[in-house]
């Protein structure tokens, strides 16, 4: 009896790990970072730290239209850094909601997104190569603002699709 039960585990799990992206709920979307420039922003009179303005491109790379929720003004927090000693800045607005955002087919949008080192005195290998993550929030799964809140407030709930490398300088 339990040679069987390993052996149906052990097939569940093969099944499990071979199947593609759409099938494990990974959106069809592909996220390009292409760094703009990087710049110097005064954060006191006498400190200021490297920035980097990145271009982030989200596209549907799928036959079929998708819908995201993302705030209208603080859109950074769908945004993650694979290094912890990042982070992307968000900024105020008087106006500042979950939105839901369509893309069609082989459609594209782009975020100009700011990123700088928010911790010092870590050090890691490698650590000015990057990769941005887009927090997908998929609108068919999210119906409402506490939904919204909800995701954007429990890690576990996240769907992340993660940009190619960019190298901060």
């Amino acid at each position: 009896m339990s040679r069987q039960l390993i052996f149906i585990f052990l097939f569940f799990l093969i099944i499990s790990c071979s199947r593609n992206d759409s099938e494990r709920g990974l959106p069809p979307i592909n996220i390009k970072a292409e760094i703009i420039r990087t710049f110097d922003t005064i954060v006191s009179d006498t400190s200021k730290i490297k920035t980097t303005n990145i271009k982030l491109s989200l596209t549907n790379i799928s036959d079929k239209p998708i819908t995201y929720w993302i705030m209208k003004c603080s859109w950074p927090q769908n945004w993650i850094v694979n290094k912890d000693i990042y982070s992307v800045l968000s900024f105020s607005c008087d106006s500042n909601y979950p939105i839901s955002i369509p893309l069609k087919p082989k459609e594209s949008i782009s975020y100009n997104a700011f990123v700088c080192r928010t911790k010092f005195g870590t050090i890691c290998t490698n650590e000015n190569i990057i990769k941005l993550g887009f927090i997908y929030i998929d609108a068919d799964m999210c119906k409402t603002m506490s939904d919204f809140s909800n995701i954007v407030g429990d890690k576990s709930k996240w769907n992340i699709i993660w940009s190619n490398s960019v190298e901060l300088k």
